[in-house]
Protein backbone atom coordinates (compact mmCIF):
# COMPACT_ATOMS: atom_id res chain seq x y z
CA UNK A 1 0.00 0.00 0.00
CA UNK A 2 1.27 3.45 -0.93
CA UNK A 3 2.30 5.68 2.01
CA UNK A 4 0.43 8.69 0.61
CA UNK A 5 -2.78 6.64 0.53
CA UNK A 6 -2.14 5.54 4.10
CA UNK A 7 -1.71 9.12 5.31
CA UNK A 8 -4.92 10.03 3.50
CA UNK A 9 -6.67 7.15 5.24
CA UNK A 10 -5.46 8.35 8.63
CA UNK A 11 -6.63 11.86 7.85
CA UNK A 12 -10.09 10.51 6.95
CA UNK A 13 -10.31 9.08 10.44
CA UNK A 14 -10.13 12.67 11.73
CA UNK A 15 -13.20 13.67 9.64
CA UNK A 16 -11.90 16.43 7.42
CA UNK A 17 -8.51 17.23 8.93
CA UNK A 18 -5.73 17.90 6.44
CA UNK A 19 -2.34 16.17 6.91
CA UNK A 20 -0.71 19.27 8.43
CA UNK A 21 -3.54 19.42 10.99
CA UNK A 22 -2.33 16.10 12.39
CA UNK A 23 -0.04 18.18 14.59
CA UNK A 24 -3.09 18.96 16.73
CA UNK A 25 -3.62 15.29 17.53
CA UNK A 26 -1.81 12.88 19.80
CA UNK A 27 -0.10 9.82 18.39
CA UNK A 28 0.03 6.55 20.28
CA UNK A 29 2.98 4.33 19.43
CA UNK A 30 4.02 0.93 20.66
CA UNK A 31 7.70 0.25 19.95
CA UNK A 32 8.15 -3.48 19.41
CA UNK A 33 10.25 -4.13 22.52
CA UNK A 34 8.78 -1.45 24.80
CA UNK A 35 5.86 -3.39 26.19
CA UNK A 36 3.86 -0.21 26.68
CA UNK A 37 2.14 2.46 24.65
CA UNK A 38 3.24 6.10 24.73
CA UNK A 39 1.31 9.20 23.67
CA UNK A 40 3.11 12.05 21.98
CA UNK A 41 2.51 15.10 19.76
CA UNK A 42 3.43 15.02 16.09
CA UNK A 43 3.96 16.97 12.89
CA UNK A 44 3.56 15.75 9.31
CA UNK A 45 5.79 16.47 6.34
CA UNK A 46 5.62 14.90 2.88
CA UNK A 47 3.43 11.97 4.00
CA UNK A 48 5.63 11.09 6.95
CA UNK A 49 4.98 11.55 10.66
CA UNK A 50 7.64 13.15 12.86
CA UNK A 51 7.99 13.47 16.60
CA UNK A 52 10.74 15.07 18.66
CA UNK A 53 12.31 12.95 21.38
CA UNK A 54 12.82 15.39 24.24
CA UNK A 55 15.60 13.31 25.78
CA UNK A 56 17.16 12.31 22.45
CA UNK A 57 19.07 9.05 22.43
CA UNK A 58 18.56 8.68 26.20
CA UNK A 59 14.84 7.99 25.74
CA UNK A 60 14.04 4.30 26.09
CA UNK A 61 11.58 4.39 23.18
CA UNK A 62 14.27 5.86 20.91
CA UNK A 63 16.63 3.05 21.93
CA UNK A 64 13.85 0.56 21.13
CA UNK A 65 13.39 2.06 17.66
CA UNK A 66 17.14 1.87 17.04
CA UNK A 67 17.08 -1.80 18.05
CA UNK A 68 13.94 -2.60 16.05
CA UNK A 69 12.54 0.06 13.69
CA UNK A 70 9.23 -1.77 13.26
CA UNK A 71 6.50 -0.12 15.35
CA UNK A 72 2.75 -0.09 15.60
CA UNK A 73 1.05 3.32 15.41
CA UNK A 74 -2.48 3.77 16.68
CA UNK A 75 -4.55 6.73 15.45
CA UNK A 76 -8.16 7.00 16.69
CA UNK A 77 -8.66 3.28 16.97
CA UNK A 78 -6.89 2.27 13.77
CA UNK A 79 -3.54 0.53 13.86
CA UNK A 80 -0.75 0.83 11.34
CA UNK A 81 2.46 -1.09 10.82
CA UNK A 82 5.19 1.53 10.45
CA UNK A 83 8.94 1.90 10.47
CA UNK A 84 10.80 4.49 12.48
CA UNK A 85 14.21 6.04 12.15
CA UNK A 86 16.25 8.78 13.77
CA UNK A 87 16.71 11.90 11.63
CA UNK A 88 20.38 12.85 12.01
CA UNK A 89 21.60 16.46 11.73
CA UNK A 90 24.78 15.45 9.87
CA UNK A 91 23.11 12.99 7.49
CA UNK A 92 19.69 14.66 7.05
CA UNK A 93 20.60 18.32 7.68
CA UNK A 94 17.76 20.05 5.84
CA UNK A 95 15.13 17.57 6.99
CA UNK A 96 16.42 17.77 10.57
CA UNK A 97 16.08 21.57 10.56
CA UNK A 98 12.70 21.56 8.79
CA UNK A 99 11.10 19.09 11.22
CA UNK A 100 12.35 21.05 14.22
CA UNK A 101 10.98 24.25 12.67
CA UNK A 102 7.58 22.62 12.07
CA UNK A 103 7.49 21.61 15.71
CA UNK A 104 8.49 25.11 16.82
CA UNK A 105 5.71 26.64 14.69
CA UNK A 106 3.04 24.25 16.07
CA UNK A 107 4.11 23.95 19.71
CA UNK A 108 6.67 26.68 20.37
CA UNK A 109 9.31 24.03 21.11
CA UNK A 110 12.01 22.58 18.90
CA UNK A 111 14.49 20.99 21.29
CA UNK A 112 14.54 17.32 20.63
CA UNK A 113 15.76 14.59 18.33
CA UNK A 114 13.48 14.16 15.28
CA UNK A 115 12.14 10.65 14.72
CA UNK A 116 10.51 9.80 11.38
CA UNK A 117 7.72 7.25 10.93
CA UNK A 118 6.59 5.84 7.58
CA UNK A 119 3.18 4.21 7.62
CA UNK A 120 3.42 0.92 5.74
CA UNK A 121 0.03 -0.74 6.07
CA UNK A 122 -3.13 -0.61 8.12
CA UNK A 123 -3.50 -3.63 10.41
CA UNK A 124 -6.92 -2.86 11.89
Amino acid sequence: MDVQADIGHVVDVFAGYKPDDLADRALRIVPAHAGREIEIWLVERESRIYILAEHGYKANWVQNILASPSVEIRLTGRRWQASGRVVESDRDGNLYAEVRELDREKYGWENGLPIEFRLERQIQ
